[in-house]
């Protein structure tokens, strides 16, 4: 939003040594406020990666984008691997079904290339990736040792017996 001021910036005494830049800048604040003050503020003060940065921040302070999209592109930016869990998915009649929505960037990808996972699409790939996951993490429940179906058939059988100790 613009200021309402009834003297031109080049008339004030003040501006009269500014140069380059720093005129623009100085320029800016005297003619400008809130967010649009901000988004020209940024372009004039950084270039490259960390203005890109900085704009990321600033769609994030004024509620443009989400938390989560800000992450991403964050993250992106960088070049860091990104993945999240967005949702889940459980029902409580059947519990040992449900799902999860990922969403990752490109740089996660390339990590799970790198790490040896394959597939004709990126789903694929990160579907390998979870696979591996949650195996490991169910592995490392029943110590790592036996038979891991066995196990988990054990495990469900004593839920069943729970459940029907529970209802009587």
């Amino acid at each position: 939003m613009l200021k309402n001021r009834i003297i031109p910036f080049s008339w004030l005494p003040a501006s009269w040594g500014l140069r380059g830049v720093t005129r623009e800048i100085a320029e800016v604040e005297y003619y400008y406020v809130g967010k649009e003050r901000d988004w020209k503020l940024l372009t004039l003060k950084y270039e490259g990666t960390e203005l890109e940065l900085k704009r990321l921040e600033f769609k994030k302070k004024y509620q443009e984008i989400t938390d989560i999209e800000y992450e991403k592109q964050r993250a992106t930016l960088k070049g860091d691997p990104w993945v999240k869990i967005l949702t889940t998915e459980y029902d409580p009649s059947e519990p040992l079904t449900g799902s999860f929505e990922l969403d990752w960037n490109e740089h996660f990808i390339k990590s799970l290339d790198d790490a040896g996972y394959v597939g004709v699409t990126d789903e694929e790939i990160v579907d390998q990736w979870l696979s591996e996951l949650c195996r490991n993490v169910a592995t490392e429940q029943y110590g790592g040792v036996g038979d891991f179906d066995e196990q988990a058939e054990e495990a469900m059988n004593s839920r069943k017996n729970f459940n029907a100790k529970k209802e009587q």
